[in-house]
């Protein structure tokens, strides 16, 4: 078994994200795919900022469902982003660290 590292870090991320109708009606799912680079804001742990990459490169899958109403539009989507960037800036030996996470967005579009 591995160690486990406790760390708190904040970054402000920008994804660029294809994305495919599947069907064009009232209820539309979707799928998408891109890339997300990320920058490193803050780190809220016993670490310091200048022990961690200040970038990160990661690949991106959504899919989601937009609903169309009278007057708004509803949105549902989940999100994988799969981290590429050995975030650790010094790693000792092979050591990896890399971002991964799973978002849900809910958002009513006027």
């Amino acid at each position: 078994a591995g160690n486990t590292i406790d760390a708190s870090l904040t970054y402000l991320s920008v994804p660029v994200l294809a994305r495919f109708n599947i069907f064009p009606v009232l209820v539309k799912p979707y799928i998408g795919a891109g890339i997300e680079y990320s920058t490193l804001l803050d780190v809220g742990s016993d670490f310091d900022k200048d022990d961690f990459s200040s970038s990160d490169f990661s690949l991106v899958a959504n899919a989601g469902v937009d609903f169309a109403l009278e007057v708004i539009k509803l949105e549902a989507d989940l999100r994988y982003v799969y981290g590429l960037t050995n975030i650790i800036a010094d790693p000792i030996g092979d050591a990896k660290i890399t971002n991964n996470s799973l978002q849900l967005t809910v958002g009513i579009i006027f």
